[in-house]
């Protein structure tokens, strides 16, 4: 039989009801196909995750050979300090140290033995040497595969990253490219000679160094400058740096927290030129004869140190000092005569602000006619203020400061122009010096600081001091019976107005003024 025809559906059912599952077919497919993407996506994650994970045997042999990718972000500098947490009993260990690092720890504990304490160290120590080690294993590649960390280099990185532990790297204000896997000699403030440390300079800008100095740093037998002042550094010089460090020539902790006696190990310093440890506190230790020893010595500086005892005498073997600066302390006694004995090569004494006997100015002094720089301020001598033998002797003067003591006597007239050619300060304030200012000050056109105040200098002030075209302090009028400062010479008052003289110590005398004039 003849099929029935086909019967055309009424427009609305058509454009009604097809619409609706043409609609649910398409959205149905669009789900389907999104479901299907994320679940490839998530698929395609997983397996980059696990192809990136290595079995513990795989990873223990990348270890072995690029500890960088393994065990630490190339380049990135590990922070020790913020590994450092109290445990369950309050004291300060290493936290989460990963299996990687504690082989090359392992490693380095091995190649450094002889360098570390008896009995090792616990690896999660917070202890500086301990802290050295870990942030070696973490930067540095892996030693038994690199010859060159066998060698001496292996162990002056050692002693230098242990140096950054102890004095509080952390808090640097230059720490450029320190414990980063550059070679050590790029560091800041460390230089090399071939490829051994020679320098370290730390003090620049104040660098905010604190804690203590590492016994490690005795292993840099060859170093020859080391400068870390200004800070906040405690404790005392191990006495292995004295023992070891013979290449040393300069020697620079001024301006410390340093409590601790002068050793008399400092006499194994045999190159020492320089040795400047001021402005610390040193507990009234004294100084050691082993100071003798220092043949080569040029310059030595401990002033507000807090020394006491007296002078040795065998700073007279010391024949090549040309500063000696220990002001501001308690140093009793005489002054030896062995000092005599650098006649030759003394330029600047500085013994200002101590205990020192009183009594005339000691004329082995005045045997030191290399001099340039005399300071005896605040001292308890008493007797001449110009003994023949300094005017006649002494003419290299350029500093010359007596102040504050009980001296005596006139200001000389026609004596003074031996000092005429290069006198800068002439400080003689708080004396009892008396009699009138020769007119023949005026010759000493080089002085700066002229301190007569405080004495019983009387009569009317000359014009030649208006000579004085240098000039930049005057002290004059306090506690002396001279005229009053409307009878100063025209001359005069046109150099302190065209000089703007402080005629004032107390208006004038700022801490730089000060040190300037006394140090």
């Amino acid at each position: 039989p003849e099929p029935s025809p086909i019967s055309r559906m009424p427009d609305e059912e058509e454009s009604g009801e097809g619409n609706q599952k043409c609609f649910t077919t398409v959205s149905r497919r669009k789900a389907l196909m999104m479901g299907l993407a994320v679940a490839v996506a998530v698929a395609i994650l997983i397996t980059v995750l696990v192809l990136n994970l290595p079995s513990s045997e795989h990873a223990d042999s990348d270890l072995g050979n690029n500890m960088h990718e393994s065990c630490s972000d190339y380049g990135r500098i590990p922070d020790m300090w913020n590994q450092c947490q109290p445990n369950d009993f309050g004291e300060p260990t290493i936290v989460n140290i990963p299996s990687c690092q504690k082989e090359q720890y392992a490693a380095l504990t091995s190649a450094l033995a002889e360098y570390l304490p008896e009995g090792g160290l616990a690896i999660d120590s917070c202890d500086p040497t301990n802290m050295a080690l870990l942030s070696m294993a973490e930067t540095m590649p892996n030693i038994d595969s690199h010859a060159e960390f066998s060698t001496n280099a292996l162990v002056e990185r050692f002693s230098v990253i242990c140096l950054y532990f102890a004095t509080k790297g952390n808090r640097w204000a230059g720490s450029s490219q320190w414990l980063s896997e550059d070679s050590h000699c790029a560091w800041f403030g460390v230089t090399c000679d071939a490829d051994q440390i020679i320098e370290i300079v730390l003090d620049l800008d104040l660098n905010k160094l604190g804690g203590t100095i590492p016994s490690e740093l005795a292993i840099l037998t060859q170093l020859k400058i080391l400068k870390m002042g200004g800070g906040d550094i405690e404790g005392a010089i191990p006495v292995e740096v004295y023992r070891k460090l013979t290449n040393l020539e300069l020697l620079a902790l001024n301006g410390n927290r340093l409590e601790m006696e002068i050793a008399s190990e400092i006499g194994g310093l045999r190159s020492l030129t320089h040795v400047d440890i001021s402005y610390n506190n040193l507990g009234e230790t004294t100084l050691p004869s082993e100071l003798g020893l220092l043949s080569d010595l040029e310059f030595i500086q401990c002033f507000f140190c807090q020394l006491a005892g007296t002078l040795p005498t065998e700073i007279g073997k010391c024949t090549n000092l040309e500063i000696v600066s220990f002001a501001s302390n308690f140093i009793g006694g005489t002054i030896p005569t062995e000092i005599g004995q650098l006649n030759t090569s003394l330029r600047h004494l500085n013994l200002n602000t101590n205990n020192l006997e009183a009594g005339p100015i000691p004329s082995v002094l005045f045997r030191l006619t290399q001099l340039t720089t005399l300071s005896l301020f605040s001292n308890s001598f008493r007797g001449p203020a110009f003994p023949s033998e300094m005017l006649s002797n002494l003419t290299n003067l350029e500093n010359l400061d007596l102040g504050r003591m009980s001296l005596t006597g006139t200001i000389p007239t026609t004596e003074l122009s031996v000092w005429a050619p290069s006198l800068i300060t002439l400080y003689l304030s708080v004396n009892s010096i008396s009699g009138t200012i020769p007119t023949e000050v005026g010759a000493l056109t080089r002085l700066e600081t002229l301190g007569l105040d405080q004495n019983n200098i009387s009569g009317s002030l000359p014009s030649e001091l208006g000579l004085l075209s240098s000039l930049q302090r005057l002290y004059l009028w306090e506690g002396n019976r001279l005229l009053s400062r409307r009878d100063v010479p025209p001359e005069l008052e046109r150099l302190l107005r065209e000089n703007a003289v402080c005629k004032f110590e107390s208006d004038c005398d700022s801490g730089a003024d000060y040190e300037a004039r006394h140090f």
